[in-house]
């Protein structure tokens, strides 16, 4: 009877295990809609939990999260079990934290992709336009090939390094929104100075273009009010494709640039126990 009960609390303890529910941190495609993502369907989180690890059900609570920084702030507190987040972020978190451990890796048939928002107008065209132009060229002759595999591919453990940008006396300003929530992409180091893929990115623009561009330090969820108030010209975006849901979320007034680099790959990550 003893070896019974023992056999019957182990089961129970397995199962408890086995259907534990857990609450995962995604960042919100856009936070000035995270409400809109918020009440969206969610089958497409929920769907990707089936394939993921069965360490997850279709039980497991997703939580929204508006920027990168707060979710690993719950993440370290307790507040959630994992994060769910871009291959390269996630990879960066395990080679610089070693308190930190890999859960599973989730691939998306649907790609995402990184590219820029420029406001609405008149001069938000002729920029988008001189982007695009410049993104063209780098794809072209391969020198943001290069970049990706400098700050992506093959980030080591070092911190991202500092963009340096060219100063052209007399030459036209622009501003650009730097949130530091997606290392090594999007990176601000402890002193404010920006760093990493997406400001490298930025400063071979610079230099093609003869503009003097402007590292602007901002929330990420004020990234969008930062634009359209006019207070930068460029902002960093990620966006998707197929996903009617999703792609129904750039803001009237907002323009995108063509993308300058395609990932499939997400992670989850925990702290270690």
């Amino acid at each position: 009877m003893k070896k019974f009960l023992l056999a019957f609390i182990l089961i129970l303890s397995l199962n408890s295990v086995a259907f534990a529910k857990l609450k995962i941190g995604t960042v919100t495609n856009i936070p000035a809609l995270a409400n809109e993502v918020k009440n969206a369907p969610l089958g497409y989180y929920t769907d990707r939990l089936s394939v993921l690890s069965a360490l997850h059900s279709k039980n497991d609570e997703w939580v929204f999260f508006d920027d990168f920084s707060t979710m690993l702030t719950a993440l370290n507190s307790g507040a959630i079990d994992e994060l769910d987040t871009f291959a390269v972020t996630a990879s960066y978190l395990l080679n610089t934290n070693p308190e930190f451990k890999l859960v599973c890796i989730d691939y998306s048939n649907i790609p995402m992709f990184l590219s820029m928002g420029f406001r609405n107008d008149e001069d938000g065209y002729q920029i988008r336009d001189m982007f695009n132009d410049a993104i063209n060229a780098m794809t072209i002759d391969g020198s943001l090939k290069a970049l990706i595999t400098a700050y992506i591919k093959e980030p080591g453990k070092r911190e991202p390094e500092i963009a340096k940008f060219a100063k052209f006396k007399d030459a036209p300003e622009i501003k650009v929104a730097v949130t530091g929530d997606l290392p090594p992409l999007d990176y601000v180091r402890a002193d404010g100075t920006p760093a990493g893929f997406n400001t490298a990115v930025l400063a071979e623009i610079g230099r093609r273009l003869q503009v003097n561009i402007i590292p602007v330090n901002i929330n990420s969820g004020a990234r969008t009010a930062a634009l359209t108030s006019g207070r930068v010209d460029v902002v960093f975006w990620y966006m998707t494709e197929g996903l009617e849901y999703l792609q129904r979320f750039v803001p009237e007034g907002v323009l995108i640039s063509m993308p300058y680099y395609e990932f499939h790959e997400f992670m989850h990550v925990a702290r270690k126990k």
